[in-house]
């Protein structure tokens, strides 16, 4: 897990780095300044961010966090309470008072990770007698095709593999879902749900949801927002 702590504030970044060494396996960078972390910001698996900083609130760069990735959870820490509410536009993971910092940043901790190893799931397939794996959030659906399995990419390329989407199912990958008898869809790939009772995909695309599971489809997205959403 490899985290990205921006704080300008040196006693701050010291005590975020000292409840951060306390676990295994948790890499990070530090970023005094807005203009490094940006150029990499998309490296990361979650972001700490301080909301009062002097070159850029941290809300406004949360804001240009989320053009560029939607799900990526921010992690706000602020000694400002008041600025709760103005966190909900970009769907922080979790806010963490400083003068708290010890307790809820382990309370944090204690969410995020497991979280990330969902969202580090890997898809396993096997093409042309070949065993292969890729990450699962590199895809945005699958699609039934006769006896193959289409699979558009992130990267807007397509995949057919032979595979079921029952087989797909028992992979038991996080934020995917059948919504239909033909299509299971990445939820952290969904732009919104329109008023037709259809999934709008990060690459334009359109998705039914069938009549007869649109309540299970809904309760199932709602809860993964849930998963992801402030705390």
């Amino acid at each position: 897990m490899h985290l990205a702590v921006v704080e300008d504030h040196i006693e701050d970044v010291m005590k975020i780095k000292q409840e951060l060494s306390k676990y295994a396996n948790v890499t990070y960078e530090t970023f005094e300044h807005i203009q490094p972390f940006l150029e990499c910001c998309l490296s990361f698996d979650a972001i700490f961010l301080d909301i009062d900083m002097k070159e850029e609130s941290g809300i406004v760069l949360a804001q240009q966090i989320r053009k560029k990735d939607k799900i990526i959870p921010i992690i706000f820490v602020s000694y400002h309470n008041e600025y709760i509410n103005d966190c909900f536009t970009v769907h922080p993971f979790y806010f963490i008072r400083k003068d708290k910092l010890a307790v809820e940043l382990k309370l944090c901790m204690d969410d995020l990770i497991p979280l990330l190893k969902n969202n580090q799931a890997i898809f396993n397939y096997t093409k042309n007698g070949k065993h292969l794996s890729m990450s699962a959030k590199e895809i945005l659906y699958f699609t039934k095709l006769h006896n193959t399995c289409e699979i558009k990419l992130k990267d807007q390329s397509l995949l057919k593999v032979h595979i079921t989407l029952k087989q797909i199912e028992e992979q038991g990958l996080f934020g995917f879902y059948k919504i239909n008898n033909s299509v299971i869809v990445n939820f952290a790939h969904i732009v919104m749900l329109q008023q037709d009772a259809s999934f709008l995909m990060d690459d334009g695309t359109s998705i039914e949801i069938s009549r007869r599971k649109k309540e299970n489809v809904s309760n199932a997205y709602q809860e993964y927002l849930r998963c992801l959403s402030y705390r």
